[in-house]
């Protein structure tokens, strides 16, 4: 059975989620390097969601064994990355499994016989959403940090998308000093993120407009308000406490009011993961096409 068809809609509905993966195992092949950020950004989607549905799996393991349903009780407690015969899973087919048992987890709750419980389950969710704006922020970093380093002349004078990301780097601070002593550097990605780490949705997407010269699907996915909104969701959750304040109401597309605690739900995390999802694909498909552009203009040379 296709996986999709024991889901939730959302996932059902696009393909976001399995094209995600396909293009995050063509970049795995590209070299270590590569190999090891996609798997840092697969695990911390992962852990991103275990935190969320953690409380609910709780809620559900109960009513699952005060209905005598052993069998599915111990299929939601049973170790991730195994399967029944002790075969291992993929990161794919564990996350996925992941988001298959947060539905009908959450699906057990009912919410207005337990307010505890809802506040427990609101109170994860809203560490859920730091850890997935924490992980697009880390991937897209950590690409940024491959990209200068595999090619430094992005930042020297002859690339024809030079002056572009010198333009994004002043922009983020970066001094003519600064820029001469990365362009010395042996690895000047690495350096740079070690200074200066695109910690903002603008910057991300600055940055890598500069360097990939994005298209449309990739402008498009870098300017989704579900990410923006993630963005803002995370500093309003870390740094106000979960209160909103004029500022979250004035860049998104919330209707709540300054003072309110900030709303989160089963259905804005995954909103927010398919967003995030479709962003990271998009980047990506960038580096890929940059570097097999890249090898061609080399070969030729």
């Amino acid at each position: 059975m296709d996986w999709r068809d024991s889901v939730d809609p959302f996932f059902r509905s696009d393909e976001r989620l399995e094209r995600m993966f396909e293009i995050l195992s063509e970049l795995e092949s590209e070299g270590k390097e590569t190999e090891e950020l996609v798997h840092s950004f697969v695990s911390n989607l992962q852990s991103a969601v275990d935190v969320a549905e953690m409380p609910a799996t709780v809620a559900a393991l109960t009513t699952l064994f005060r209905r005598k349903s052993n069998t599915s009780a111990r299929d939601a407690i049973r170790p991730r990355g195994s399967q029944p015969g002790g075969q291992e899973l993929s990161d794919e087919e564990r996350f996925r499994r992941a988001q298959d048992r947060m539905d009908v987890t959450l699906s057990l709750v009912r919410p207005d016989r337990d307010p505890e419980l809802i506040r427990c389950i609101e109170t994860s969710l809203r560490q859920a959403l730091v850890l997935l704006w924490g992980t697009f922020e880390i991937f897209a970093n950590d690409l940024a940090e491959f990209l200068l380093n595999v090619a430094p002349e992005l930042i020297g004078s002859d690339h024809e998308r030079s002056a572009e990301v010198l333009r994004s780097l002043k922009a983020r601070g970066v001094s003519k000093a600064a820029i001469e002593e990365l362009r010395g550097h042996s690895q000047p990605g690495t350096a740079l993120v070690e200074t200066r780490r695109l910690q903002s949705f603008t910057a991300i997407r600055s940055f890598f407009e500069a360097t990939l010269g994005l298209d449309a699907s990739a402008n498009e996915a870098l300017s989704s308000s579900d990410l923006l909104d993630l963005e803002q969701r995370r500093h309003v959750i870390v740094h106000r406490a979960g209160i909103v304040d004029s500022s979250y109401v004035a860049k998104t597309r919330s209707k709540q009011l300054p003072g309110e605690v900030i709303d989160v739900s089963p259905r804005l995390f995954k909103e927010s993961f398919g967003s995030t999802g479709l962003a990271a694909m998009q980047l990506g498909l960038g580096v890929l096409g940059f570097l097999a552009a890249r090898e061609s203009r080399n070969g030729a040379e």
